[in-house]
């Protein structure tokens, strides 16, 4: 239950990160934050949806929803030119995207199969705190 929890506070904070102001001129930070943001926003509701079923187990639905958010920020990634947002962006969908990987061939409810897995789950939970981070340094919310 507590991985659980934890996965969907990183969802959640994948998410919300991306509640971002932009200015004008070329493709500045903040440009490139806007468009990062408004293309994960998009595809929100979509994500939160395939998410709504993990506290029961349901790690297929964990695994859809993470290759949702991995898919939107595939797209911003491929929408920004700013070379620092873009670099964070590619860290960021990368860690969801391995983190997504441990899941596959984990039925549904097996907690043992995620068991034998703690410490790869931990080391790719820290990757995306850390690729966040450096997200919210260069986006920092509005």
């Amino acid at each position: 239950m507590l991985r659980t929890k934890f996965l969907a506070a990183g969802f959640a904070a994948a998410v919300s990160i991306f509640g971002l102001t932009a200015c004008g001129g070329e493709q500045s930070v903040a440009d490139a934050c806007k468009v990062a943001q408004e293309t994960v926003a998009a595809s929100q509701a979509d994500i939160e949806a395939s998410m709504g079923e993990v506290a029961t187990g349901d790690y297929s639905k964990l695994k859809e929803g993470m290759d949702k958010l991995s898919k939107a920020l595939g797209e911003a990634e491929a929408k920004v030119s700013n070379k620092e947002v873009k670099a964070a962006l590619t860290d960021f969908k990368t860690s969801f995207s391995d983190f997504a990987k441990l899941f596959d061939g984990v039925e549904d409810g097996d907690v043992t199969a995620l068991a034998d897995k703690g410490q790869e789950i931990q080391d790719a939970s820290t990757k995306i705190s850390d690729s966040a981070n450096k997200i919210n340094e260069l986006c920092p919310a509005a």
